[in-house]
């Protein structure tokens, strides 16, 4: 059986992207208050400081994987208390091989959201799992020489997954295409 090691997808690469998800989240606050924002599946927990830097955003980390010099503010879904205006996953459900836990993910993301909040999700396309030369086929993905899972998106498939697993969320949603991320959509919580 193929052993995965999640831990090892936690890279400093995704910078960029939350330095882009922070200016859409800033720019897009109109309360004076800060915003709350969950960074589901944060990592090494950078992306979350770059949320924090600025001043209108209150970022709060989840990361049931962490590293040991990394101390995420939750990890474990059970921990996590509040609302938050936005949930940011970047590059998560990409390297979940169980699609079931992955859906499961999903539902846990749209849960808390706030009515009115956002839910930013951004996954790997194709393209970019597909290049790696190393990769062995697993689940619906490839396992890397790293040994770690990596699962390529299309906007469609995505928009899809979200869309099956909102309907076993309380509430309403609206889903529209992100150019935040790789391949990437917005859910917005209407009720």
């Amino acid at each position: 059986m193929q052993t995965i090691d999640r831990s090892k997808t936690q890279v400093k690469s995704t910078a960029g992207t939350y330095r882009k998800v922070a200016k859409f989240i800033s720019e897009g606050s109109e309360t004076g208050q800060p915003v709350r924002v969950l960074d589901f599946g944060a990592g090494l927990c950078e992306g979350t400081d770059v949320l924090n830097e600025k001043t209108n955003i209150d970022a709060w980390s989840f990361e049931p994987f962490s590293k040991d010099d990394v101390n995420p503010d939750f990890t474990a879904e059970d921990q996590i208390f509040g609302k938050f205006d936005f949930v940011v996953s970047n590059c998560v459900l990409n390297v979940i091989e169980d699609i079931v836990e992955r859906n499961n993910m999903v539902k846990a993301m749209l849960s808390h959201l706030t009515q009115g909040g956002k839910a930013i999700i951004m996954v790997r396309s194709h393209s970019a799992v597909n290049g790696n030369k190393t990769n062995t086929e697993f689940s619906d993905g490839f396992v890397n020489a790293k040994g770690t899972f990596q699962r390529g998106f299309n906007t469609t498939e995505l928009s899809t997954m979200v869309t099956v697993a909102s309907h076993d969320v309380e509430g309403t949603f609206r889903l529209v295409p992100s150019k935040l991320g790789d391949v990437g959509v917005e859910i917005t919580r209407l009720t």
